[in-house]
């Protein structure tokens, strides 16, 4: 389980770098989760 927190971790460092904000603020949180929709919708 750890190894798996890490990786996790990881990715989440990796997508705060190149949004440039932090993943805990919950404006980010909903404009991700908005991009996220739209590119599912368009497969």
């Amino acid at each position: 389980m750890a190894g798996t927190q890490v990786v996790r971790r990881a990715v989440m460092e990796r997508i705060e770098s190149i949004l440039g904000a932090r993943l805990d603020e919950s404006g980010w949180i909903a404009k991700l989760d908005i991009a996220l929709k739209l590119c599912n919708s368009q497969k």
